[in-house]
């Protein structure tokens, strides 16, 4: 009989439940807390003690000490990994992301040194005892993301907390205080202090609420947008339509997307570089480099701004040409792009609608057919290998995802007609 897993919940309940039965103090902590209050599913579990990291190495069988000398542990129960930390002050920042050094201290101290109000509240899962020090339950009731204590100072010492005070806002449809808002504008310009990988993971999260509109504002308004990203900035002074100018487009453009993907958030904030195929490279690698993107996300990002404009015309594009931008990975992503690209004024309506249907009406193997005939198919008929190999195929695969071939013979006849029109076209060019 096979057993039923435990729940996070239900694993998170034993990790506080061992820790009292030693002696310790312990409770759930963080967003988890505030997830309970507002009925939203547990995702994760973070827990705070009075144990330290040398006591939870000894007390649970499977750990990882990822921040032993913070006073973190992470603690492994049924596949789910508890991030358990002693109750910290943290002293001094000055690499405005982790603390030089940590002070363990009391319960109510520890909420003390944690990011907004609304993530600063204890809950006891053992008695059901909720621990507020901080206003959270009131800023949940008015749906307020506040910082603890001095705004500016939360916001210096983990600049981080920039943008995930727009994210909670998002994701919760908060608003952000005044002095915390007043802080967050006036550290904008600081968030690069940060790596990069991090600025990339919380950007990510912001594009995953799918808010773009209100997502796009805040960035804008707060000035992050223009820090993460110069890129950007730098389109200020170039007029874009007579009324407005390319950086006002591409936030136009970003905000347009509907639940878009990280990489086809980006290519929307620089979609203006399509003047130049140069530009758009230099770009989306400057980018990418910045943001710690994977090789992949960078061939995905630089085909979505080399080919932005792919669709337009859809109905005059030979069927062909069509088959194989449906067969890309980055179809969905294009034209996720190309339908915020007619929201905002710079595409084709008609052709996003032509698309659509087209794509609709037509099968998996239609789009992607094995090919009828490969290199090793043109050595046999004869013909040795060279150059001109990739261009005879690719016209014929052409002409099989246009229907006007169907068999490995009329793949052959054609491939012996290409080879000599090319050959012949070759002869001339040289002549």
């Amino acid at each position: 009989m096979l057993l039923k897993k435990e729940s996070v919940s239900e694993a998170g309940l034993w990790v506080v439940r061992t820790l009292a039965k030693k002696g310790f103090r312990a409770y759930w902590a963080g967003g988890c807390v505030r997830d309970i209050l507002l009925n939203r599913p547990l995702k994760e579990i973070d827990i705070a003690t009075d144990a330290k990291p040398e006591d939870i190495a000894t007390i649970f069988r499977k750990t990882i000490p990822v921040g032993a000398k913070f006073g973190v542990m992470v603690v492994v129960r049924s596949g789910y990994q508890f991030q358990v930390a002693t109750f910290r002050a943290d002293i001094s920042y000055s690499n405005g992301r982790h603390p030089d050094s940590v002070l363990f201290v009391s319960e109510e101290e520890d909420v003390k040194r944690r990011d907004f109000t609304i993530n600063g509240m204890l809950y006891d899962p053992l008695k059901d005892n909720l621990l507020d020090f901080v206003g959270g339950q009131e800023d949940l009731k008015k749906k307020i993301v506040r910082a603890i204590g001095d705004a500016r100072e939360r916001m210096k010492e983990d600049k981080l907390r920039m943008l995930r005070a727009i994210r909670f806002a998002l994701q919760l449809d908060f608003t952000i205080e005044e002095k915390t808002w007043a802080a967050v504008k006036d550290l904008a310009s600081e968030i690069t202090t940060i790596s990069g990988e991090r600025i990339r993971e919380e950007f990510a999260k912001i594009v995953e609420t799918g808010k773009m509109e209100r997502a796009a504002f805040m960035l804008d308004s707060s000035g992050l947008i223009d820090a993460i990203f110069p890129e950007i900035s730098s389109l200020k002074m170039k007029d874009y339509d007579g009324r407005s100018d390319m950086r006002t487009h591409s936030l136009k453009l970003f905000s347009s997307l509907s639940s878009p993907t990280f990489v086809e958030s980006l290519s929307a904030l620089l979609h203006n570089c399509k003047t130049s195929p140069d530009r758009c490279e230099s770009d989306a690698l400057s980018v990418a480099d910045r943001l710690r993107l994977s090789r992949e996300e960078r061939s995905r990002l630089l085909y979505l701004l080399l080919n932005q404009n792919a669709l337009n015309e859809a109905a005059n594009k030979r069927l062909a040409y069509l088959k194989r931008i449906f067969a890309r990975r980055e179809y969905p992503e294009l034209v996720g792009l190309y339908e915020a690209k007619v929201k905002a004024g710079c595409g084709e309506q008609h052709s996003l609608e032509f698309v659509r249907r087209l794509y609709s009406q037509l099968t998996y193997e239609e789009i992607r057919p094995k090919q009828l005939i490969d290199g090793d198919d043109l050595t046999n008929a004869g013909f040795n290998p060279s150059p001109l190999f990739k261009r005879v195929l690719d016209a014929v695969y052409d002409e099989q995802l246009e229907g006007k071939i169907q068999t490995k013979e009329e793949a052959l006849n054609l491939a012996r007609r290409l080879f000599s029109e090319f050959s012949d076209e070759s002869g001339a060019d040289s002549a």
